[in-house]
Order: C-alpha cells, then sequence, then structure tokens
C-alpha cells in the first residue's frame, strides 16, 4: 500500500510540475524561435526556470552551508534525478495508445489491462528507485548538520512541530 501511495505521489508531483509549466509557458511544444507568449521565449529550460532554479538551489545552499564541491555533486545529483523522472514520466506517456484502445473495446481485454498494468508499474519503479538513490547520494553528501537544517527547511520533524506552525 505504501509502494502505491508512493507511485501516485511521484505521478502526481510530475503531473503538477507538467501543468505549472504549461501554465507558464515552459514547455517545448510550439514555442520554437521565441514564438510563443509574444516573442518571450518561455520554454522549457527557459531563462526563468533556470533563474528561479539556481536562486532556490543557491538559497538552500547557503542556508546548510554547502561547500563548492558540495554544490557542484548536488546539483548533478538532482538533474540525475530529474532526468530518470522525465525517462519514467516518458514511459508512461507512451502507454497512453494502448490505453486508448483498451478503453475504445466494448468490453475491457484482459491481456491489455495487464499489460497496462505492468507498464505503470514498471514506471512507478522507475520513479521511485530514481528518488530513492538520489536520497541515498544526498543523504552521503551532507554532515549530520546540514541533513538537519535541510530537514527542517523541508518541514520536516527535525523543527519539532511539523509542517504547520502553532
Amino acid at each position: 500500500m505504501l509502494c502505491l501511495a508512493l507511485g501516485l505521489g511521484v505521478l502526481g508531483a510530475i503531473g503538477f510540475a507538467r501543468m505549472h509549466r504549461r501554465h507558464h509557458g515552459w514547455h517545448g511544444g510550439g514555442c520554437h524561435g521565441g514564438g510563443c507568449h509574444g516573442g518571450h521565449g518561455h520554454h522549457h529550460g527557459g531563462w526563468r526556470h533556470r533563474r528561479a532554479r539556481r536562486w532556490m538551489l543557491g538559497r538552500m545552499f547557503e542556508r546548510i552551508d554547502a561547500s563548492p564541491a558540495q554544490e557542484r555533486a548536488l546539483v548533478a545529483e538532482l538533474d540525475q534525478l530529474e532526468q530518470r523522472l522525465r525517462t519514467a514520466r516518458g514511459n508512461l506517456t507512451a502507454l497512453r495508445p494502448t490505453l486508448a484502445e483498451a478503453l475504445h473495446a466494448d468490453t475491457l481485454d484482459a491481456t491489455a489491462a495487464a499489460g497496462l498494468e505492468a507498464g505503470v508499474d514498471a514506471a512507478i519503479a522507475d520513479a521511485r528507485a530514481a528518488l530513492f538513490d538520489s536520497l541515498r547520494a544526498i543523504h552521503g553528501l551532507l554532515d549530520p548538520k546540514q541533513r538537519a537544517t535541510l530537514a527542517a527547511m523541508l518541514g520536516g520533524a527535525a523543527r519539532g512541530a511539523g509542517p504547520y506552525r502553532v
């Protein structure tokens, strides 16, 4: 049950990020040559996205007092996590034609349903493995004081009050 909840959470986060990018114009489709949103060139990986990411990471690195070597390693790990999650999302997207065929049929074919289930399970397993591989790597890169600071920033129990302050 925990694996299902974790998988749905990861898929929800991926979906939310995708919706956010589309809402703000940070997508790749139709924006070639700076043609979308009045020619401002907003697309996935655009200057605003990169600047916001650098700002957030810079603030985090400053608060945890990360060394330059740690910063480089953490950025590389987060880039690798992003790529692996993008691949898992692509594997889910590849299932859309199969899902459409299964829904179009008069009755749900057990073989098609089993194939869809296996594809979704594989994508969730890939996303889960990516998440926990990165978590292990990040945990190993930080010292105990840095981990405690990061946990407090994330609203963890290390702060003592949880995500909601009284």
